[in-house]
C-alpha cells in the first residue's frame, strides 16, 4: 500500500485536476464524456443530510446531472425535474406520460452548433423511444426525436452533437441545438449503454457481445472487439483502455487502439453498473453485492467490500474516497486505497442509479421517490 501511495496518488491527483479543469459541475451521467465516474470535488469527511425532495408517487431510477446550480433528473412519475441544489426546491418540471427512467445530459449553448438566446439544454430519452430536449431555464421542450424503440441510457456529447443508443440497435448522432439527424450507425443487437467519447472516436458496448469502435466524423464503424457476452454497462475510459462488466459474469479491460481484450476478471454474477476509474484503481460493483477495486494495468484484485444488496448504480470517486449505493438502502463511503468503510448512510429505499457531485455536495435518488442531498451543514444551520 505504501508503494501505491507514493507512486499512484500523485498521478491520481493530477488526473483529478485535469478533470476539474474541464468542467465545473456534473453535466454528464458519469461526470464527463469519458464516463470516468470521477468528481473534481472532494466531499466533506463526514456527509450530513442537507435536504430531501420527495415525489408524490413513483420512483427515481435515473442518475441525476448537475449544472447551473440545479439538479436535473427524470422520474417514473411522468415528469422531468429541475431541483435547486442549494435548497432542494423544485424550479420547474416537464411532463411526459411514460416518465423518464434514464439519465439526461446537460448541453451548454457554447457546446451547441449555434449560439442561442436560451439557456442550456437537457437531452433525455424515454421508455417510448423518444428523445427530448428541454430548456434548462424553464423546462420548455425545444425539440424531440423519435426512435420507435426504448432509449434506456444517457446521451453523450461530441462537437455540438448528442450521441445516444436505442434498443433498435442504432447509435444516433443529432445536432444538439435542433435535434436534426446527422447520422445513425447500426449494430446487430440492442444498445443499452452510454457511448463514451475520446477525441473523434465513440464506443458502443452492445448486447451483441461486441465493442464497436465508431468514427464520429463519418458515422461509420471501424474495428470491433468480441468480448463474448451481452452487456448494458457503460464503459469507463482511462487512456487507451475501456473498463466494463458483462452478463457473462466478467469484468474486463479492452485496449481500444489495439482492438483487443487485455484482461478479464471472473465473477459469480453479472455486472450492469458502470465503473469509476483513476490511475491505479478501477472500481465497480456487481450483482453479487460486492464492490471491487482492481489494478487497471493487469486486473489484479486490490480490495473488495461486501455490501448487503446488489450494486445497480455505479460508484463514483471523489478525492481519495469511493461513493456507492446499493439495493440494501444503504449508501457506502469507502477509502479508495484500502476499501475500508468510512461512513454508511441509511436511505429510505434501494439505490438504483449513480450519484452526482457538485459544489461539495452529493445527490442520490431512491426507489421510493426520495432525492437526497448530502454535504456539510453551515454554522448557521
Amino acid at each position: 500500500m505504501k508503494l501505491f501511495s507514493q507512486r499512484i496518488f500523485p498521478v491520481l491527483l493530477a488526473f483529478v485536476a485535469a478533470v476539474s479543469a474541464v468542467k465545473a459541475d456534473w453535466p454528464f451521467f458519469r461526470g464527463d464524456a469519458l464516463a470516468s465516474g470521477v468528481s473534481k470535488d472532494e466531499l466533506p469527511e463526514h456527509l450530513e443530510l442537507l435536504w430531501e425532495y420527495k415525489l408524490t408517487k413513483g420512483w427515481f431510477e435515473a442518475s441525476p446531472v448537475i449544472a447551473e446550480g440545479t439538479v436535473f433528473l427524470g422520474s417514473s412519475e411522468d415528469r422531468f425535474l429541475a431541483i435547486d441544489l442549494e435548497t432542494g426546491k423544485e424550479r420547474w418540471h416537464a411532463q411526459n406520460e411514460s416518465g423518464f427512467l434514464v439519465p439526461a445530459i446537460y448541453v451548454r449553448d457554447s457546446e451547441s452548433t449555434t449560439t442561442t438566446e436560451h439557456g442550456g439544454l437537457l437531452v433525455v430519452g424515454d421508455p417510448e423511444g423518444k428523445v427530448h430536449a428541454f430548456d434548462s431555464r424553464d423546462g420548455r421542450e425545444r425539440w424531440s426525436f423519435p426512435t420507435e424503440a426504448v432509449v434506456d441510457n444517457s446521451p453523450n456529447l461530441w462537437e455540438g452533437t448528442v450521441l445516444f443508443g436505442s434498443q433498435n440497435g442504432n447509435l444516433y448522432c443529432l445536432e444538439a441545438n435542433t435535434g436534426a439527424l446527422v447520422w445513425k450507425y447500426a449494430i446487430p443487437d440492442q444498445i443499452r449503454c452510454c457511448p463514451p467519447v475520446v477525441d473523434k472516436t465513440g464506443f458502443v458496448a452492445g448486447c451483441d457481445g461486441q465493442l464497436h469502435i465508431v468514427d464520429l466524423e463519418k458515422g461509420e464503424g471501424g474495428a470491433s472487439v468480441d468480448f463474448g457476452a451481452p452487456t448494458g454497462s457503460t464503459p469507463a475510459v482511462l487512456g487507451d483502455r475501456l473498463f466494463f462488466g458483462t452478463e457473462g459474469n466478467e469484468f474486463l479491460a479492452v485496449d481500444w487502439k489495439k482492438a483487443e481484450v487485455v484482461w478479464r476478471f471472473p465473477l459469480k454474477q453479472s455486472v450492469r453498473a458502470p465503473a469509476a476509474v483513476v490511475p491505479g484503481r478501477v472500481v465497480f460493483g456487481a450483482f453479487d453485492r460486492t464492490i471491487y477495486a482492481l489494478d487497471p494495468e493487469n486486473g489484479e484484485l486490490q480490495w473488495s467490500f461486501k455490501a448487503k444488496g446488489r450494486i445497480e448504480g455505479g460508484p463514483i470517486i471523489a478525492g481519495k474516497r469511493v461513493y456507492c449505493g446499493a439495493t440494501d438502502a444503504n449508501f457506502y463511503v469507502l477509502d479508495l486505497e484500502s476499501g475500508k468503510l468510512l461512513q454508511k448512510l441509511e436511505l429510505s429505499d434501494q439505490v438504483l442509479g449513480s450519484p452526482a457531485v457538485d459544489k461539495n455536495r452529493l445527490v442520490v435518488g431512491t426507489a421510493d421517490g426520495v432525492l437526497s442531498c448530502f454535504g456539510k451543514k453551515s454554522i448557521q444551520e
